[in-house]
């Protein structure tokens, strides 16, 4: 019997040979996610409820200023919806109309859109 090191590697790679890595489901990621923002490394994102946030000087603004411009929990919100659609970046609004004027504003001068979602609510109605 060979107990010598290389022997060992050799034994240990051929057991891994028939390991098959899978990518993370949507539970791992949800229950994995890492909130880098808050200071205290909370288990669970921390729900930030203030209107406005403490500035480093009168002259200097911090991160955050206003809670309708942006929290550490609608960041930590778009950070895991982006890692769940595996994309660079989503986007929270804090409105519906926030989210009509920004969709407004990615569409060229002279193009229109048409909101068949708002359309087929009110014909229901």
């Amino acid at each position: 019997m060979d107990v010598s090191t290389s022997a060992l590697v050799d034994e240990l790679a051929e057991c891994f040979n028939d390991v098959i890595i899978k990518k993370p489901g949507i539970s791992t990621l949800l229950m994995n996610f890492e909130s880098k923002f808050d200071p205290y490394d909370a288990v669970s994102t921390p729900l930030y409820q203030t209107a406005t946030f403490k500035q480093p000087s009168a002259i200097e603004c911090g991160p955050y200023d206003y809670t309708r411009t942006g929290n550490p929990t609608r960041d930590a919100l778009e950070s895991l919806l982006a890692k769940l659609d595996k994309a660079d970046r989503a986007f929270c609004f804090t409105s519906g109309m926030a989210a009509l004027a920004a969709v407004s504003h990615l569409v060229k001068n002279g193009a229109f859109l048409l909101p068949f979602f708002f359309l087929s609510i009110y014909q229901i109605r």
